[in-house]
């Protein structure tokens, strides 16, 4: 039997554990950067603002701001960073450890 704590619903919980140093800085990977706008601008849209994260631990992770069109009536927002290291995973989905995350809001 597991020590796995779960939740009502029977879905394991995943703790936040805090660590034993100090701030690591990152800075964002250029190359990485460009492909990931380039993709964004490709699929979604051109790119109106970029929140550039100004202090990073780890990760260097910037927002891009899509705009609302007649197409997409929302707000599209991409993170752009996550992807530079790997994230812990349930078994099974180690084919989603470098991912990036998009949230669609209204336009208003």
């Amino acid at each position: 039997m597991s020590n796995q704590e779960l939740s009502p619903s029977g879905q394991p919980i995943y703790r936040h554990e805090a660590r034993e140093r100090s701030l690591v800085p990152a800075y964002g990977n250029d190359e990485t950067i460009d492909r990931i706008t380039e993709h964004v601008e490709k699929y979604i849209g051109p790119v109106q603002t970029v929140f550039h994260e100004l202090a990073s631990d780890l990760v260097h992770i910037d927002i891009l701001i899509v705009a609302p069109t007649k197409e997409r009536n929302f707000y599209t927002l991409i993170t752009c960073g996550m992807s530079d290291e790997p994230m812990t995973v349930p078994a099974g989905a180690e084919a989603y450890r470098y991912a990036e995350l998009m949230i669609c809001l209204p336009p208003d």
